[in-house]
């Protein structure tokens, strides 16, 4: 009992006070503005929640839809995939293909350059020994050549010296016959 007095004079004081009575109704205007506030967002909440129901349902039946749609066009689209792949398998096998040729042929054509390189090299060696048995031959045939100017000199000068008439002086010591082109001839050349 002394509480329910307790809240009796608690009223009375408040009811008597007037600054207390506009401070209370101001808190019972905010609370009711909170309460208000809370409604709008319970049922924005609910809103809310009610449209992502709808759109999940809506999600749902749009892969239902695809699902069908998949199901209804797969045996049909099974041969043509099957038939790409085999398309890339092919074009994959023709590749391959043309890159070992490619390679075949890139390995003629470096063993043809090789074999060329050697031809070259032998040819060039051929035609250097070919150079100096020209050189050999033709200072052999510039020889030959010198010796038989001087031979034919000689034997020139010999028949002129024997067609031309000697002296014969009784007494006198003979003359020696002149001197044979060849030896003149080596006496030029230094080989004598």
């Amino acid at each position: 009992m002394t509480e329910t007095m307790d809240v009796l004079s608690l009223v009375r004081v408040v009811q008597t006070d007037p600054a207390l009575v506009d401070q209370l109704g101001r808190i019972a205007v905010t609370q009711t503005i909170i309460s208000a506030a809370m409604t709008l967002m319970a049922l924005g909440v609910l809103a809310v929640g009610g449209y992502a129901i709808y759109l999940l349902a809506t999600v749902r039946r749009m892969m239902l839809d695809a699902k069908r749609a998949v199901e209804r066009f797969s045996p049909k689209a099974d041969p043509t995939i099957e038939r790409a792949r085999r398309v890339v398998d092919d074009v994959s096998g023709t590749v391959d293909e043309v890159r070992a040729r490619i390679h075949e042929v890139s390995k003629t054509v470096e063993e043809f350059n090789d074999a060329l390189r050697d031809a070259r090299h032998g040819a060039e060696k051929r035609v250097r020994e070919l150079t100096t048995v020209l050189d050999v031959v033709r200072e052999e045939a510039q020889e030959l050549l010198l010796d038989t100017a001087a031979t034919a000199k000689g034997i020139h000068a010999t028949a002129e010296a024997l067609r031309a008439p000697r002296p014969i002086t009784r007494g006198a010591r003979p003359q020696p016959p002149p001197p044979l082109p060849e030896e003149a001839l080596r006496t030029s050349h230094g080989q004598g």
